[in-house]
């Protein structure tokens, strides 16, 4: 993951969205922040932007934009009691991955292979099973992948906890998929196919890495999620997503500015 591979379509030429919340003055910077993903946790990520801050403390409320697993990072940066360095104010989280089914059915596989290995014949056979055994558990087993994986006591310890600031707003985006995002009809049938596969592992409803309920979840209790068709890795390509993600993310914040404003 990074800023160019999440978020480039947001920035990457001059009629851009973050160029123009900058240029209509509801925000004054727009600071990105690349972190590890998948062999560091939410909390290790937190860490690094303190450190990178070095001391720094930002006057005015920060507003956070956050994407898959980043939306682990938002939140807990809202919620750590360490985190003297800005209060948090509006959080968009698009896709969040507040628990992926993929991580809960590798274990499966995993403990199928240890069984496998026990079976197989002839000590190549063994080798080859013990070695895609060991692949598959320290996949697992990397911090970042223990926190995404359903009920690890990381993962909870972010969902359950409170926000810093009561009036700390969040919206969530959460992505379902479906058929009409496939303009060649050729393909349609394979990609339909794969879907019936994947809504086995994560649910009816998914945007093919996460499911749809665990998209929702929310330390906000007002907030209503806003439905979106779309592909977990395609939210802000307009030439793919059905509905305009770009206008989603402008007008939640000038609404919320607006609203501060008057208030």
């Amino acid at each position: 993951s990074s800023t160019e591979g999440s978020y480039g379509k947001l920035y990457n030429n001059e009629s851009s969205l973050l160029k123009k919340l900058i240029k209509h003055g509801i925000f004054e910077q727009i600071i990105s922040f690349d972190h590890p993903t998948i062999s560091h946790d939410a909390f290790d990520n937190a860490q690094m932007l303190y450190e990178r801050l070095d001391g720094l403390v930002f006057e005015k409320p920060v507003d956070i934009l956050s994407y898959s697993r980043g939306a682990l990072v938002a939140k807990w940066l809202a919620s750590d009691p360490n985190n003297t360095y800005f209060t948090t104010e509006n959080i968009i989280t698009f896709s969040g991955a507040n628990g992926v089914g993929y991580y809960k059915t590798g274990k499966f596989v995993a403990k199928g292979i240890s069984l496998l290995r026990r079976i197989i014949p002839g000590p190549t056979a063994k080798l080859i099973t013990a070695l895609a055994q060991f692949s598959s558990e320290f996949f697992l087993e990397l911090p970042g992948n223990q926190q995404m994986t359903p009920k690890n006591r990381k993962l909870i310890r972010i969902l359950t906890a409170n926000l810093s600031n009561p009036h700390t707003r969040v919206q969530t985006i959460a992505a379902d998929w479906n058929k009409s995002l496939v303009s060649n009809p050729f393909k349609r049938p394979f990609a339909r196919a794969l879907d019936g596969v994947i809504k086995l592992i994560l649910g009816p409803k998914h945007d093919w890495v996460v499911g749809f309920q665990e998209q929702k979840i929310s330390p906000d209790q007002i907030d209503n999620p806003i439905e979106i068709t779309s592909m977990h890795v395609k939210n802000f390509d307009l030439n793919y997503v059905k509905t305009n993600t770009h206008d989603i993310i402008y007008n939640y914040f000038k609404l919320k500015k607006q609203t501060a404003v008057a208030v």
